[in-house]
């Protein structure tokens, strides 16, 4: 019995881990990034420390209205960055680690009604659960964790900037780290053909 509940079919993970079908995949983010385990915590904590970090900066570097322009500046700047450039490096990262793995086929699909890449994944039996939980947490720390920590290293626009950055990508992240939840939560260590976007 236990072994036929930790099975994941090839259908379920069709209908759970493709992008394509919003509705389901907000579904299954709201089941599974609220789980208690590592993965959750850490996510939901590194986000808290972030508003956190920008609070307190912001409480001491109190600005006349004509230099808060400037921070919204940096804050849309940063949301735009997220939003084009960095998502679409962070799919292509991710879709040829994900090649380098195994016999894995990408189809890049642009989304204009989303304004964003979406990247289909076909034969990817042979991907371990350790495979799809480093190719989901290396671009996280590429342009998450990466940018707060050089944050306390620059001025007060660009630090502005970095922080924004770091949050909205830990935003987009929330997919990956709704996945990392549910592979945590499996016993089985062998993905079936499925197609993933995150």
């Amino acid at each position: 019995m236990s072994k036929n509940r930790n099975k994941i079919s090839k259908k379920r993970l069709l209908n759970i881990l493709t992008f394509f079908d919003e509705k389901r995949i907000g579904r299954f983010v709201a089941r599974n990034i609220f789980k208690n385990n590592h993965y959750t915590r850490f996510y939901w904590f590194y986000l808290g420390l972030i508003i956190v970090s920008f609070t307190l900066f912001v409480l001491n570097h109190i600005h006349p209205m004509g230099e808060l322009r400037k921070w919204a500046t940096a804050i849309m700047g940063s949301f735009i960055a997220v939003l084009l450039p960095i998502h679409i490096i962070h799919e292509f990262l991710r879709a040829k680690m994900l090649k380098s793995v195994g016999n894995i086929k990408a189809k890049y699909i642009w989304s204009w009604k989303n304004m964003m890449l979406k990247v289909k994944y076909h034969q990817i039996e042979q991907t371990t659960k350790e495979d799809l939980i480093k190719v989901n947490l290396l671009p996280f720390i590429l342009f998450s964790i990466t940018p707060y920590s050089f944050s306390f290293f620059t001025d007060t626009y660009f630090r502005i900037f970095l922080l924004s950055l770091a949050f909205f990508h830990g935003i987009y992240c929330i997919k990956a780290f709704a996945l990392l939840s549910f592979l945590k939560r499996k016993k089985k260590r062998k993905a079936t053909n499925l197609a993933i976007n995150t």
